[in-house]
């Protein structure tokens, strides 16, 4: 029996099972960071589409 082709094939088959495992878990750790990042960013400045012509004249009206 040839140990060496037992531990190759060993390695292949683990980065076969966990190589997938690591890819999506950096795929959704970045994508979570941007949906956080973009939640903070407005969070901070609020958007111009919020607030109506309408309701801005009636503010300066008064």
């Amino acid at each position: 029996m040839n140990h060496a082709a037992d531990t190759a094939m060993f390695w292949v088959g683990a980065l076969f099972v966990f190589t997938p495992i690591v890819f999506f878990g950096i795929v959704i750790g970045v994508w979570w960071y941007q949906q956080k990042k973009r939640r903070a960013e407005v969070r901070e400045e609020p958007d111009a589409s919020e607030v109506s012509p309408q309701s801005a004249q009636r503010t300066t009206q008064r």
